[in-house]
């Protein structure tokens, strides 16, 4: 795969290898005119001759492409390699998906609502384009905590992976990747059947799944086997709120439970209107405190000792402070 130092179409240099996944591998990169950072995303060379994994890559880029919008990882362009992988050129991001956060963060309700909020945009726009995620989870959506100076926002939700195709049932994918395409928790019922007939308030649904899981620190459909989830999935309804050990107004909860419907007829008609109505629920608890999804920088060699010069610094500066006083007496 790509090495550091090497420049990929005559433009753009790896700097470094930021990811990897079940079949490509992400690479930081300079633009050779403008310096400009960005993402390279490589199919893996085992994939190089799996039609399946060919389509997806190509399908995703395809649609990333298309959907301009500030809570959707943009696609720049895309284009082979030498060998025939394909590759895309994409937004460079800063920061960690929601998935590593939630592993060792908790988000505070306010805070909560606006992911679902911004995540729900950035669907609205694929919606808009005729394009349905179908594989939403919090791995898919990536805290983007660079100075966003257009409106001031503190970090911006990006949905990723616009590759996914139907689900299987049994558990196994129906790529060759090696991984199941989409998680089960996530699952709406309709996907958990098998129903031909799958449109946007699919990922209605599994956006209320996480707004749950985000609010309440569970899953609403979790069990120890796959059997057993879909079933939670297709027939029974969320646990309550208060059974989570969660107070919230319960405006909250019913907003949720209606995403949550288990026809999608009985849901919100798009996910703007459901983000909305949870926006709206919500105003109680306040402004979002976003502070949390701030990375903090790595603490490395340089950073360290910078932080022991000023620290010797202070020391040497009250030492001297002290001696000036006695001096005085």
């Amino acid at each position: 795969m790509f090495q550091p130092g090497e420049t990929i179409a005559d433009r753009y240099k790896v700097v470094r290898k930021i990811g990897a996944g079940g079949y490509a591998e992400v690479f930081e990169a300079h633009e050779g005119s403008t310096g400009a950072r960005v993402a390279l995303k490589a199919l893996l060379p085992s994939f190089s001759e799996d039609d399946e994994a060919l389509a997806r890559f190509r399908r995703e880029a395809s649609i990333t492409a298309k959907i301009k919008h500030p809570n959707v990882a943009r696609t720049y362009g895309f284009a082979s390699l030498p060998d025939g992988r394909p590759y895309m050129v994409m937004e460079y991001l800063q920061g960690r998906d929601l998935a590593e956060f939630l592993r060792t963060e908790v988000i505070a309700p306010a805070a909560a609502v606006e992911v679902v909020q911004q995540v729900a945009q950035g669907l609205a726009a694929a919606h808009a384009l005729g394009f349905v995620h179908r594989d939403l989870k919090p791995e898919n959506v990536f805290i983007d905590d660079r100075p966003q100076a257009s409106d001031g926002t503190p970090v911006r939700f990006k949905v990723l992976d616009f590759g996914a195709t139907r689900r299987s049932i049994g558990g196994t994918a129906l790529t060759a990747t090696g991984e199941a395409v989409g998680t089960p928790e996530y699952m709406s019922p309709e996907q958990a059947t098998g129903a031909e007939a799958i449109d946007h308030r699919t990922d209605q649904f599994t956006l209320a799944v996480l707004a749950f899981e985000l609010l309440t620190g569970r899953s609403p459909f979790a069990a120890p086997d796959l059997v057993g989830t879909l079933r939670k999935v297709v027939q029974e309804v969320p646990p309550a709120f208060a059974s989570c050990g969660v107070n919230l107004p319960s405006t909250i909860e019913a907003v949720v439970a209606k995403a949550l419907s288990k026809s999608p007829a009985e849901r919100f008609p798009n996910v703007t209107a459901f983000a909305e109505a949870l926006v709206a629920a919500a105003a109680p608890l306040g402004p979002p405190d976003l502070s949390c999804f701030v990375s903090r920088p790595p603490l490395t060699r340089k950073r360290l000792a910078l932080l022991l010069w000023l620290a010797a610094l202070c020391v040497a500066t009250s030492a001297g402070c002290v001696w000036a006083v006695l001096a005085l007496r």
